[in-house]
């Protein structure tokens, strides 16, 4: 999968590359629309570290730099991705032609080589994606998927509501549903951080989902000339669920013994343009993180070089730091949801298999052979579920990433400047916030297992047949 990252050759910051002519790959931006990432009209504007935007942000609001650095933090480095940027007489769009002095700044453009490369959007190939309008486009794409699965959702909520013999089956409807409303309701938090910006500091993980932020990450991975990172697991991420959702419309419209009509036909189809969605959304969290594994083999290139500089080098490690606090914080609030709806998915799942072989449905060879095919479909989901999400990640979260840039600045500490790794270590414990989810997300699941079992008692299991334990019954065949 790609995730050995080789260490960069030492930077020489004193040196521009040239900027490079070549596009970045198709797939990449294919990815990006099928997100509804797009919301900014200029992809690519300014770039300053925190010294400089403090010092930009004081001069623009006529306020003392403390009074900003008190109000907004770190913060106000994310708010960069977030700003309605203003174009200059002269600048080439969504460029950033303005010769940047400090050093600092240019680090926000390191290339894989770790050479700043500035580039516009033009020149990456984004203009033809990012047109007029793609932001009211992703904003209207993003409230009709969602509206599309919650009317879905409604209409088998409003079908086995207060019957206790359908919960089991309506626990699982659940559980779908969740795991491909995530990633478009993660997508559009990141359109409402963006128009309420510093209105919404809770929502700053958002940004991780803007599309400045993204192409930030992709500058490092040497996309024009390596193309997408882990592209045997991209192929899994559009295969799988594809797949999935396919073997899935097969069983609802062809095997199953209920009468479909329109209805049917239009959630075969949303389920699988949802499910290839979250698919893209998957891959985004594998980017990302390989962003981020090469980026920090970057820094500790940076650090060694100018060791005993300890406000240059903190001042890179901020801008790391928060780019990173944003993504891990994303990372842990989704599985924070998915955690306790996989065990939720895994616990229904087995007590119906349990069901199914106490019950009349094994009498029947018809009924019994729909049952296999749906068994198989849910093990197959969830497996894809639980295989590609970690294998996104590199485990159940991303704070290993930092982690081992810890530990290898204490491998890098010599004594010739104690103060300088000291200050250092402790910048690097102080900079991310980490969230304490891990009871939530324990207690979340231990709720999961128990509505699985205690609901598991008298209930009607038969999907998609008439079952002769409901052969009067109004229920919809689902």
């Amino acid at each position: 999968m790609e995730d050995q990252v080789n260490l960069c050759v030492p930077p020489n910051s004193s040196r521009v590359q040239r900027t490079s002519s070549r596009r970045w790959p198709t797939l990449f931006w294919v990815t990006l629309k099928i997100l509804s990432v797009f919301h900014h009209e200029d992809l690519v504007t300014e770039r300053k570290c925190y010294t400089c935007r403090l010092k930009d942000l004081s001069e623009r609001e006529r306020v003392n730099e403390d009074a900003v650095e008190h109000e907004l933090g770190l913060n106000c480095l994310l708010l960069m991705y977030e700003s309605v940027s203003k174009r200059r007489k002269g600048d080439g769009e969504g460029s950033n032609n303005r010769q940047q002095l400090c050093e600092v700044c240019d680090t926000m453009w390191w290339n894989f080589q770790c050479k700043t490369e500035r580039y516009t959007a033009k020149q990456i190939g984004a203009t033809s994606w990012n047109h007029k309008g793609s932001g009211a486009l992703s904003c209207c794409v993003l409230l009709l998927t969602i509206a599309a699965l919650l009317f879905e959702m409604s209409y088998y909520v409003s079908a086995m509501w207060a019957k206790p013999e359908q919960t089991l089956r309506l626990l699982n409807r659940f559980t779908i549903f969740i795991l491909l409303v995530t990633p478009s309701l993660l997508c559009l938090c990141s359109k409402l951080r963006s128009m309420l910006r510093s209105a919404v500091p809770y929502l700053s993980w958002a940004s991780t989902f803007n599309a400045r932020y993204i192409i930030r990450r992709a500058q490092i991975l040497d996309l024009p000339r390596k193309g997408l990172p882990g592209k045997t697991f991209f192929f899994a991420c559009m295969t799988w669920p594809l797949l999935n959702s396919l073997y899935r419309s097969y069983i609802y419209l062809y095997l199953s013994e209920c009468e479909f009509g329109l209805h049917a036909v239009a959630t075969a189809v949303v389920a699988i343009l949802c499910m290839q969605t979250w698919g893209f959304f998957v891959y985004i969290l594998y980017f990302i993180r390989m962003s981020f594994q090469r980026n920090m083999n970057l820094l500790l290139s940076f650090i060694k070089e100018h060791e005993g500089q300890l406000d240059k080098c903190k001042g890179v490690l901020a801008c790391v730091a928060v780019d990173f606090s944003c993504y891990s914080q994303l990372c842990g609030l989704y599985m924070l949801v998915m955690i306790p709806v996989g065990v939720l998915a895994l616990t229904t799942n087995i007590t119906w298999e349990y069901m199914l072989g106490v019950t009349c449905l094994s009498e029947d060879p018809q009924i019994a052979n729909i049952q296999r095919y749906v068994k198989l479909m849910s093990w197959s989901e969830m497996t894809m579920a639980f295989f590609l999400t970690v294998n996104a990640l590199g485990g159940l979260q991303v704070t290993y990433i930092w982690d081992d840039l810890s530990v290898n600045i204490l491998h890098l500490t010599s004594e010739r400047h104690y103060h300088f790794w000291k200050g250092l270590s402790i910048a690097v414990s102080l900079l991310t916030r980490e969230s304490n989810s891990v009871l939530t997300t324990v207690v979340c699941s231990l709720i999961g297992i128990y509505t699985g079992l205690n609901f598991g008692s008298d209930q009607n299991v038969s999907y998609l047949s008439k079952s002769c334990l409901n052969q009067n019954s109004t229920f919809p065949c689902t």
